[in-house]
């Protein structure tokens, strides 16, 4: 799968591939494997990329995730490409007319835990479901504030890329009578 990585305002396009049991990253020509290993639940976590070893914590921020490193903090979006490419055409006043907001798989994986219930109130950035992908548990976040309207989901559940996994009703949806 190929991503937009967004760090502190640089854009890197990056492709995720799982092959013979690894994973391996691809930014232009270089491809190397990577592995993140999580700590411990306060956000320490070891990436390995190549023969590099990097010790940072990671924490969340909205839909994104901070990385803590060396003292410096570098705020990260990520963005499957595709996904990327048709924000950067959408106008932004089409976007605040949103009735529902839907929440889908980025990528094949398991639902280990689903954190919120039909009709809960959810802020920017609060976690939804915890999903295993590819050896990593992965915080699937509200991208808005608003109302859970459906979960389409259960823990234990296998999911395929794009399955919807909940809709929630933003804050600011124009209701029609």
């Amino acid at each position: 799968m190929r991503y937009t990585v967004n760090v502190a305002g640089r854009s890197i396009e990056v492709e995720l591939v799982y092959q013979e049991g690894n994973i391996w990253a691809s930014v232009g020509a270089k491809r190397v494997p990577v592995e993140l290993h999580q700590h411990s639940t306060s956000g320490f976590h070891t990436l390995m990329y190549g023969h590099r070893r990097v010790r940072l914590w990671l924490t969340g921020q909205g839909t994104g995730y901070v990385i803590h490193w060396h003292g410096q903090a570098y705020p990260v979006d990520l963005a499957l490409s595709s996904v990327q490419r048709l924000r950067q055409h959408l106008r932004p006043h089409s976007m605040a007319k949103a009735v529902e907001e839907i929440v889908a798989a980025y990528m094949p994986g398991l639902i280990v835990k689903v954190e919120v219930e039909e009709g809960q109130r959810v802020r920017k950035g609060d976690g939804l479901l915890v999903m295993e992908a590819m050896k990593m548990e992965n915080e699937i976040r509200a991208p808005c504030d608003g109302t859970i309207e459906k979960i389409a989901v259960d823990a234990g559940r296998e999911v395929s890329r794009g399955q919807l996994l909940c809709v929630i009703r933003p804050d600011h949806a124009e209701v029609s009578s």
